[in-house]
């Protein structure tokens, strides 16, 4: 019993400083996004703000992502796509995957949209710069619409 404890009391021990590097991210991006597939089109810029929480200091960040697609906006539309994402990016590499599950006009014809980004970027003391290329297919009654983006952009952890 007295092996049993110490191991418990190990292993709290070590998942302590874990705990500890948890904290919310903010991550903000300016993108440009092509429409690959049924016929070329470009989108045009977009812009996202994606407040989350981080695990394991920047390794694991859970976002939501909020997207307005400017020339939507030019044109007197209001079009946002909700973006939740998961985010890992190991320590070592300056790479990291970002799985996205999109809802294009979630308060009117809601679309759903799903795809990856695979991305460069690094941090230094909670400051952080990206770049990253994304496909999101969808399906727009019935059609399948192949999505494109390059997104720039930054965070903070805090």
């Amino acid at each position: 019993m007295r092996k049993l404890m110490m191991s418990l009391l190990a292993v709290a021990l070590l998942a302590m400083p874990m705990a500890a590097q948890a904290g919310f991210v903010v991550e903000g991006s300016l993108g440009y996004g092509a429409q690959m597939r049924p016929s070329f089109e470009v989108e045009g810029q977009s812009l996202m703000l994606a407040p989350g929480y981080a695990l394991l200091g920047e390794v694991l960040r859970l976002e939501l992502g909020l997207v307005l697609n400017r020339s939507q906006l030019d044109n007197g539309d209001f079009h946002m796509q909700l973006r939740p994402m998961l985010v890992i990016d190991p320590p070592i590499l300056p790479f990291y995957v970002r799985g996205i599950v999109g809802f294009d006009d979630p308060f009117g014809d809601r679309q759903l949209a799903y795809g990856a980004a695979l991305g460069v970027g690094g941090s230094v003391l909670g400051l952080g710069l990206f770049a990253e290329a994304a496909y999101l297919p969808r399906f727009d009654g019935g059609t399948r619409v192949d999505l494109a983006e390059a997104r720039v952009g930054g965070f903070f952890a805090f």
